[in-house]
């Protein structure tokens, strides 16, 4: 499997998996600490460093469930505040809306994970392809 860039011909690549995964760094700290003459001091720190390759190609989440149980309650709530009757309307549609969007993300996010997973970085000139040349994307700016 040829691995080098097909726009730049560079072997300098890498998984764009573990390129977002290595990038997307967050961290926090506290700083406790004291001068002699000023007394006693304290902060907060916090900080989070991306970049336009990694915010452009996010990988790929699975949709929440919860977020799913939410609106089948909200759905359901705000029907019966109307009548019975449309309130179990509502909660028949939102079920069934939610459980085919269940069933979708089911079948549809493991395709998108292995897209995402295919993928790699030229980390010379940024362009994003799949190895043997298929679907090269303009280079983009590494920083």
């Amino acid at each position: 499997m040829d691995l080098n860039c097909p726009t730049c011909k560079s072997d300098n690549t890498q998984s764009l998996a573990q390129y977002v995964r290595a990038g997307s760094v967050s961290s926090e700290g506290v700083v406790i600490g004291g001068v002699q003459h000023a007394g006693l001091g304290a902060g907060l720190s916090s900080s989070k460093s991306s970049n336009e390759v990694i915010k452009r190609n996010p990988e790929p989440k699975p949709n929440s469930v919860i977020g799913q149980v939410m609106a089948v309650l909200f759905l359901s709530l705000i029907g019966f505040i109307f009548s019975n009757t449309f309130g179990y309307i509502m909660l028949i549609i939102a079920v069934v809306g939610g459980f085919s969007a269940y069933i979708d993300d089911k079948n549809k996010f493991p395709a998108r994970l292995a897209d995402f997973e295919a993928k790699w970085i030229c980390l010379r000139c940024g362009g994003i392809f799949r190895p043997g040349g298929q679907g090269v994307t303009e280079p983009d700016k590494l920083g």
